[in-house]
């Protein structure tokens, strides 16, 4: 297992790795880059694009020079543009989610051929595998979200209630729960088991662009289109943490695996660094030219990427 390595106090700015740059044509995202992840393994960084588009880069080519970044894996077959993408924890199963209503299942090699899977009526905004890889969570602009065996690639179950697109939706680690975000303006707790919404957060401005569970499951950290970032507690369900932007609508948020620190995109194209016991920004970077739609650390927490509309994909160092 990874070792988890904690960002340690006033050390020097998150530096940068390596950018991938834009190319149009070829096999680079030409469109904005709308998703990203890493592989468990840290083999490959995975990323969507509004071109329809997976590319998987090889993280071996880091420390090399931009002359010789090798070219992306591409996985193509979405007839509309990738908003999701992920990695399942045993690395054997990429799943992507797109506009075109479908979610693929590939098997992460070149030129992989994909399982369509069709269950929603609309844009499929987010998936997310449970922790042990045996289900996948979908969540759409049908207001549904649902729940697939992908072994089986079958429809095992759906979650109801919400009353306008599911941005965001995710399993805690020990997959008994699940949270969504919404453009209702509310985020939704589930219980897999029962197969209920068990809380409702509804005490928020904007529609809900990301919400994301703690390592823990302790708390739940959400962002939107109010310009703000906010921490709930998972067990007196309170607001406990707010965090204000103040610079257009926050995209995503990722807990650093540690759960001290929190990594935020927005629209201006700066990636935001939080301290959760501090309470407080610790960095801000600067790096992209266009919104940054994306960003998400690796295992260990040593790195993070993000993707952005200016077709860039960069990759930190913490």
């Amino acid at each position: 297992m990874a070792e988890t390595r904690a960002i340690p106090p006033h050390c020097e700015d998150p530096s940068l790795v390596i950018s991938y740059p834009a190319h149009r044509g070829g096999r680079m995202h030409f469109s904005g880059v709308s998703s990203i992840c890493f592989r468990p393994y840290m083999k490959h960084l995975v990323s969507g694009g509004a071109d329809g588009n997976v590319l998987m880069w090889g993280l071996q080519s880091c420390h090399e020079s931009r002359r010789q970044i090798r070219r992306p894996y591409c996985l193509q077959g979405h007839k509309a543009p990738v908003c999701s993408v992920a990695v399942s924890p045993l690395d054997t199963v990429v799943a992507s989610g797109s506009k075109d209503k479908t979610v693929r299942l590939w098997i992460p090699r070149v030129y992989a051929k994909s399982t369509v899977i069709k269950g929603h009526s609309g844009t499929v905004r987010s998936i997310a595998f449970n922790p042990s890889g045996e289900y996948l969570l979908s969540a759409s602009d049908d207001k549904c979200m649902k729940v697939w065996d992908v072994e089986t690639e079958k429809f095992a179950f759906a979650l109801l209630g919400h009353l306008n697109w599911v941005r965001s939706a995710e399993f805690n680690n020990d997959g008994r729960s699940i949270v969504s975000g919404s453009d209702d303006r509310t985020i939704r707790l589930w219980d897999v088991e029962s197969r209920q919404c068990i809380h409702q957060y509804i005490d928020i401005l904007g529609m809900v662009r990301s919400a994301r569970f703690h390592p823990e499951g302790k708390c739940i950290a959400s962002c939107g289109t109010d310009e703000c970032i906010q921490i709930w507690d998972t067990r007196s369900k309170r607001l406990v943490q707010h965090y204000a932007a103040d610079t257009g609508t926050v995209n995503t948020v990722s807990f650093h695996p540690s759960g001290d620190y929190l990594l935020s995109t927005c629209d201006d194209g700066g990636l935001r660094l939080w301290d959760l016991r501090e309470g407080q920004l610790l960095y801000m970077l600067k790096g992209h030219e266009g919104s940054t739609n994306c960003a998400e650390f690796c295992k260990s927490g040593d790195f993070f990427a993000s993707g952005s509309a200016d077709e860039q994909v960069m990759n930190f160092k913490t």
